[in-house]
C-alpha cells in the first residue's frame, strides 16, 4: 500500500515514483486502498474538524466503504464556504487569513504560499460560485505528482533537457499556474509566458526559444496554431498539453493542422483534487486518479449513474487532503465512466474525454480573441463577489455580480480594462451591475460568459 507519510518532501521525483506504484495494482488492491484511506480520512476529519465532528457523529466509520459511502451527507460549495473555518483541520488557518493572503497575491502576482507552507486555489467552476481550497506542502506535491506521473512519452532524445512553455496568467490562484511555479524538475527547462501580454511579445519570445512543449488552454493554443498557419509563429513543438477547458474536435483538428507531428495531451482537472490524465499522446480516454480520491457519478437527484451513462455531476472525496477535507463534495461536471480497462494495464477508472462547450471566448472586431480568464483572474480575487456573470458587448463587457459587502468597482474596472488593453482591445468599456440573482440555465448551471451576437 502507498504510504504518503514516507515520502521525501524535498524531492518531487520521489512523489511521482511512489504514485506510479498504483499503476500495477489490480482492482481488488485498488478498492482496498480506497477503503483504507477513506476511513483514515474520516477518522482524521472527525477528530480535527468541528464541522465533520458534527456531520460524522452518528456514523460508524469502521463500517464505511465504497458501497455505503452515501450514509455521509453531501457537501455543496455553499456549505463549504459557509463553514470554511469549521472544516479546516489546521488551526493556523482561517478564511479571514486566507482572504488577506489573496489580496496580497493581487498586489504581487508572483506571491505563492501562505506562511511558506500552504497553497491556495480559488475557483468558480461551472456553478459560478466562488470556492477556496488549501493544501499544505506535502499535499501539494501529491497534487502535482498526480498530474505528472504519466509523463510525456514522445521525446526525440530522452536525455535532452526539454523546454516547456506554459502560457497562462500571472496569478497563482489557478492550479495550472501554481503547479508550474512550485516545482523545478531535473529534465525540464520551464518558461512562463503571460497570455495577457501583447501577442507580438509572445510571438517573439516563442520564436526565440522554440519550446519542445506548449501548455495552455485549448483556445489559446488554437490562437497560436492560427499564427503558425499564417507563417508568423515559427515553432514546432512535439508535445501540446491542454487543460482548463473542454477540447473540441474542431480545436484538435486545427492544432494538428498546425503541428501534424505533435502529440496532444489533454487533461481534466479540478482544484478540489480530481485529475483525469491520458496515458499516451492523442488518447481520447482518461484515467481518473482513483488511488487518491473516490468519485461518485450521480444524476440530478444524487442517485448513482451506471457506467457508459453521462452523469449530471460528481461527488468527490479527496483522500490526500487532510488540511481541508472534502468528503462527498458536489462538483457540477458531467462525466462518463467507461465500462472497460485501458490497454496500458492501469486499473484506474477510464472516462471519456469531457465534451460540451468550450470556455466561450469573446471575439471582437478584427478577430481579437479574449479568454474568460481575463475577467475571472480579477473577479475571483474579490472576496465580496460571491457570483458573477459576464456578457460580451461591442467594446468590452457588462458584468453582473452578486455581492455580500463592499466592492471597489472603479478599481476592479480599471484592472480589467488594463488587461484588455494589453492584449489589443482598443478603448475597452467595462460596466458593472450589482444584482440579486443571475440568469441560470434550466439545468441549474450558470453560463458565466455569454458571447455577443
Amino acid at each position: 500500500m502507498l504510504e504518503y507519510v514516507n515520502l521525501d518532501d524535498n524531492d518531487i521525483e520521489k512523489y511521482i515514483f511512489e504514485l506510479r506504484k498504483s499503476f500495477k495494482w489490480d482492482l481488488v488492491t485498488l478498492r482496498e486502498h480506497q477503503k483504507k484511506y477513506l476511513r483514515n480520512l474520516l477518522f482524521h476529519a472527525k477528530k480535527k474538524s468541528k464541522y465533520y465532528r458534527s456531520v460524522l457523529k452518528s456514523i460508524d466509520i469502521d463500517s464505511i466503504d465504497l458501497s455505503n459511502i452515501n450514509q455521509i451527507p453531501i457537501m455543496t460549495k455553499e456549505i463549504m464556504m459557509e463553514h470554511w473555518d469549521d472544516i479546516v483541520t489546521d488551526k493556523q488557518l482561517s478564511l479571514g487569513k486566507i482572504e488577506k493572503h489573496l489580496q496580497k497575491m493581487r498586489i504581487d502576482p508572483q506571491l505563492l504560499c501562505y506562511q511558506d507552507n500552504y497553497h491556495v486555489l480559488v475557483t468558480s467552476g461551472s456553478s459560478g460560485k466562488r470556492g477556496i481550497f488549501v493544501y499544505n506542502q506535502h499535499e501539494w506535491k501529491i497534487y502535482y505528482a498526480m498530474f505528472h506521473r504519466y509523463g510525456y512519452k514522445k521525446q526525440n532524445n530522452l536525455f535532452k533537457k526539454i523546454t516547456i512553455a506554459i502560457l497562462g496568467v500571472e496569478y497563482q490562484i489557478y492550479g495550472i499556474v501554481a503547479l508550474a511555479n512550485t516545482v523545478t524538475r531535473k529534465l525540464t527547462n520551464t518558461m512562463h509566458v503571460n497570455m495577457l501580454a501583447p501577442i507580438d511579445n509572445t510571438i517573439k519570445l516563442l520564436n526565440d526559444t522554440e519550446p519542445d512543449v506548449l501548455q495552455s488552454n485549448p483556445s489559446f493554443i488554437c490562437q497560436l496554431a492560427t499564427l503558425v498557419l499564417e507563417g508568423v509563429l515559427r515553432i514546432n513543438p512535439s508535445i501540446i498539453s491542454v487543460g482548463a477547458q473542454v477540447l473540441l474536435e474542431s480545436q484538435r483538428h486545427l492544432i494538428l493542422k498546425a503541428w501534424p507531428q505533435a502529440d496532444i495531451y489533454n487533461t481534466y482537472g479540478a482544484s478540489e483534487g480530481i485529475a483525469g490524465v491520458v496515458c499516451k499522446g492523442n488518447a481520447v480516454k482518461m484515467h481518473l486518479n482513483e488511488d487518491l480520491c473516490v468519485i461518485e457519478p450521480v444524476d440530478r437527484e444524487n442517485l448513482p449513474v451506471m457506467k457508459q451513462k453521462m452523469s449530471d455531476k460528481i461527488l468527490l472525496t479527496n483522500l490526500f487532503n487532510y488540511t481541508f477535507p472534502l468528503i462527498r463534495y458536489e462538483i457540477p461536471d458531467k462525466i462518463q465512466f467507461l465500462d472497460e480497462q485501458c490497454q496500458c494495464g492501469v486499473t484506474h477508472q477510464l472516462i471519456a474525454e469531457p465534451g460540451g462547450r468550450s470556455g466561450l471566448e469573446f471575439i471582437y472586431n478584427h478577430g481579437l480573441l479574449v479568454s474568460p480568464i481575463v475577467f475571472s483572474a480579477e473577479l475571483l480575487l474579490e472576496p465580496k463577489i460571491i457570483e458573477y456573470q459576464v456578457f460580451q458587448t461591442d467594446k468590452g463587457a457588462s458584468i453582473h455580480i452578486m455581492v455580500n459587502g463592499y466592492v471597489n468597482i472603479p478599481h476592479l474596472t480599471q484592472r480589467i480594462v488594463t488587461n484588455l488593453t494589453r492584449i489589443g482591445l482598443v478603448n475597452p468599456e467595462i460596466n458593472f451591475r450589482i444584482v440579486e440573482k443571475l440568469q441560470y440555465l434550466e439545468s441549474g448551471k450558470l453560463q458565466r460568459f455569454i458571447c455577443g451576437n
